[in-house]
């Protein structure tokens, strides 16, 4: 019984690597600019959120920039 049960945990992590890896892939990656040492936005010109510089990845973009970038994107693809 716990083969059958192992094997799916496996099969479980290994559909999730892949989900994840194909997200990875499709994100844009975006490196921030940096204007008198500080990191800031690629669009804006304007120093990055603080919050936003705590992420795993770091963000090319402010908040604001982002949200409109998301928005474009979801309507012209």
């Amino acid at each position: 019984m716990g083969d059958q049960f192992d094997q799916a945990q496996a099969l479980d992590q290994l559909l999730n690597d892949v989900a994840l890896a194909n997200h990875f892939s499709r994100v844009e990656r975006v490196r921030p600019l940096v204007i008198d040492g500080e990191l800031c936005c690629v669009a804006c010109e304007e120093p990055i959120e603080p919050e936003r510089l705590g992420t795993a990845v770091t963000p090319g973009r402010c908040i604001i920039c982002q949200q409109r970038h998301e928005r474009e994107v979801r309507r012209y693809g």
